[in-house]
């Protein structure tokens, strides 16, 4: 599994989020930007969101998801990537270390 993004850490972005749901499994996310914007993220993304902490590698987050779900890291890479990307596009999380 090789990929320039695998050892890229990721933190939360400055937006006020909670523990959501009747499970309390969800997060509900809401924009800095005062639009009033609201995100609600399921479990898995949710703990993706969670993992992004400063200290967890895209690598960490996609073993342990992989682990949880019985997936092929190849393919949790991509929706993993895929969905960090997305958070970053919209201002919900920013890489701390761009690798080369």
């Amino acid at each position: 599994m090789e990929n320039s993004m695998l050892n890229r850490k990721y933190v939360h972005a400055n937006v006020k989020w909670r523990w959501d749901g009747e499970d309390g499994q969800h997060i509900t996310l809401l924009l800095p930007d005062k639009s009033g914007t609201v995100y609600f993220l399921n479990p898995t993304a949710a703990f993706i969101f969670i993992m992004c902490d400063g200290k967890n590698t895209v690598n960490d987050i996609v073993q342990l998801i992989s682990e949880r779900y019985k997936e092929s890291a190849d393919r949790v890479l991509r929706d993993v990537e895929a969905f960090l990307i997305y958070l970053e596009d919209l201002g919900l999380v920013r890489c701390t270390d761009v690798q080369a």
